[in-house]
């Protein structure tokens, strides 16, 4: 196993995606469905693509730089909107109406954007090269 900067970066990624695919369970709630579907298919999904990116870099699997860089670009653009939705949704409650499904909403949501910058970097990194 190499490990380099690359490998740190996705091992980060995968703990962000299973931390937002918890908060997601745990604060289940849209105001549409189309935005309950999103996310959940935003997280869920990267939860698989991020299971085997890390896999395939822990046994040395060499796959090529355009697939990575295509993923992570992808995983921000998805992971901010994701972001964005939710804390649109979560966002403007009376603290007498927060709850704690509205905590772990906007906990969610930072993570989320959280996510999708760390994407980013990722992708900055995969086109130089190291």
């Amino acid at each position: 196993m190499a490990f380099s900067r690359l490998t740190l970066i996705k091992f980060i990624e995968l703990v962000l995606v299973i931390a937002c695919v918890v908060l997601h369970y745990n604060s289940m709630e849209a105001g549409d469905n189309f935005h309950l579907f999103f996310t959940s298919a935003v997280f869920g999904g990267y939860l698989i693509i991020m299971i085997g990116l890390v896999l395939g870099f822990f046994v040395d699997t060499a796959f090529g730089k355009r697939v990575d860089l295509y993923f992570t670009i992808l995983g921000g653009l998805l992971f901010i909107s994701a972001g964005i939705m939710t804390y649109n949704h979560f966002s403007g409650r009376p603290k007498l109406l927060e709850t704690e499904t509205s905590r772990y909403g906007m906990m969610k949501a930072w993570a989320s954007i959280i996510a999708g910058v760390i994407f980013f970097v990722d992708g900055v990194f995969t086109f130089r090269a190291e």
